[in-house]
């Protein structure tokens, strides 16, 4: 059951707050490598121990050493630890590259994926490298923007935009195999069922997988809502194909979260 998740203001300072207690953690100084910082929500995941109230904190920067670059993995053990500890570095390549968030199983492994290293499986608890598989076929541009990874039950899924904001193919990869298989095309969605209004559409981001229920938040453009721009839940059921407007979550600049498959929202604060 997970139920913190971090929070750093200004990027000076980082906690782990709790919000269902309104309790929070101050997080030992983070080892960051100041010229090569990656957006914090990449950075952090974290996991709970399974059948324990254990938790850990893992991060991932970019170090320079020597003018080589690599991916450095740290992680703290929430209640025992005092400092960060480095546990795998692997190499970063000096041009650009891709990583998406780290996805945990709720088991015992973390699936770290970027374009070079593709899907590198690590034991969360023994805090070692376990596994590797390698990437579905994505866009040549921009692949971030236009690929999600989700955690499916037991199933790492891959979600490829092939017409922005309009139609998407599904992935599914088979650990047994080590390879990738097309699963379920969806789009165009009807908004205009959903919510009652064509969206001209800012952004669209896959965030969450909750049995047949793909969850997704689309921004739309001030010329929808004039007083800026808004954003809204949906729901996407695979086996109907509907979409369904999640009623209860204010329009506005929010942002939701999965705890023991439910969803809470939180009002997202410019930094």
């Amino acid at each position: 059951m997970l139920r913190w998740s971090w929070f750093a203001p200004a990027k000076t300072q980082t906690f782990l707050v709790n919000p269902l207690i309104k309790s929070r953690l101050k997080l030992p100084r983070l080892p960051y490598s100041h010229h090569y910082r990656t957006h914090p929500a990449v950075q952090f995941t974290i996991v709970c121990l399974p059948h324990t109230a254990k938790f850990k904190l893992f991060f991932i920067d970019i170090l320079e050493v020597s003018g080589a670059l690599y991916y450095v993995f740290y992680v703290l053990r929430l209640g025992i630890d005092n400092s960060w500890k480095e546990i795998l570095r692997k190499e970063a390549p000096k041009d650009w590259d891709t990583i998406w968030k780290p996805l945990f199983d709720g088991g015992y492994h973390l699936y770290w994926i970027s374009t070079q290293h593709g899907v590198t499986v690590l034991d969360v608890d023994k805090e070692i490298t376990v596994g590797k598989f390698s990437l579905p076929p994505l866009p040549a541009v921009d692949p971030y923007r236009s690929t999600t990874f989700l955690w499916r039950g037991n199933q790492l899924t891959c979600i490829v935009s092939i017409v922005l904001h309009e139609t998407y193919q599904i992935s599914i990869l088979d650990f047994d195999s080590g390879k990738w298989s097309l699963y379920h095309e969806m789009g165009p969605f009807d908004f205009v069922a959903a919510c009652g209004r064509e969206l001209i559409i800012n952004f669209l981001l896959f965030r969450y997988w909750i049995h047949d229920q793909i969850i997704f938040r689309v921004a739309s453009s001030p010329e929808i809502f004039p007083r800026g721009r808004y954003s809204i839940h949906f729901s996407y059921n695979v086996n109907t194909r509907q979409v369904t407007k999640i009623e209860g979550i204010d329009m506005g600049n929010h942002e939701v979260w999965l705890h023991t498959n439910s969803l809470f929202s939180l009002p997202s604060t410019p930094t």
